[in-house]
């Protein structure tokens, strides 16, 4: 009989199937979502064909659904909520980051005659 591995999504021991002698993810559907999702990350990163395919399927689907998203928000308030609440914690970090105290954030140094004035920007 077959050792154990550990499954490489969700870390739990599984006996992988003798069939399959390089099995790293167990049989559960959380961990077989996974494996094909990292397959398809990896493919699109390696193979322009594969990823440009994608971004046509992709492109055709928004095509024959203009409405979907629209359609998707209206049935699923919570979703909506938790959108909005989400987009006003980014709008918030970015203003954060964007206030910048003058005193701190100004360098000044001298290359002969010249005075440059550096600021400094986080991004």
């Amino acid at each position: 009989m077959m050792e154990c591995k550990r499954c490489t999504a969700c870390g739990k021991a599984f006996r992988p199937r003798p069939q399959v002698s390089q099995q790293r993810y167990c049989p559960a559907p959380a961990c077989q979502r996974e494996r094909r999702r990292s397959w398809q990350l990896a493919k699109r990163q390696s193979d322009p064909d594969y990823n440009d395919n994608q971004a046509r399927a992709q492109r055709a689907w928004r095509k024959r659904n203009p409405d979907y998203w629209r359609e998707y928000r209206r049935t699923h308030p919570d979703y909506l909520e938790r959108n909005r609440a989400q987009q006003r914690e980014r709008n918030d970090r970015r203003r954060e980051r964007l206030i910048a105290k003058r005193d701190v954030s100004m360098v000044e140094q001298t290359y002969g005659q010249d005075v440059l004035n550096l600021v400094l920007a986080r991004g």
